[in-house]
């Protein structure tokens, strides 16, 4: 696992990148606060970068997740046409 792993120039500073079981790469953007979708733009670059740099050459897929305290329904549904899971989380 990679925490605040800095992409190159124009894709950003992501929160973490994974592994999966099968090796594939995931992406998780983890959010303190409410959000809406342009955090999906947001989560789309940083997985774009990550398979065009490193999956492709693994023969490995990505995939995203939003973590976040709360979202609206335009995140829910650019979410869900982008084929990206978003999770509502509670910080204790």
């Amino acid at each position: 696992m990679q925490q605040q792993c800095q992409l190159g120039l124009g894709a950003g500073r992501t929160d973490l990148i994974c592994r999966d079981n099968d090796g594939n790469f995931v992406v998780l953007e983890l959010k303190a606060v409410h959000s809406s979708d342009g955090v999906v733009g947001q989560i789309l670059r940083y997985m774009s970068f990550v398979r065009e740099n490193w999956a492709k050459a693994q023969g490995k897929d990505v995939r995203g997740i939003i973590l976040t305290l709360s979202f609206d329904e335009q995140l829910r549904l650019a979410a869900a046409e982008a084929g990206i899971k978003v999770l509502r989380v509670g910080i204790q």
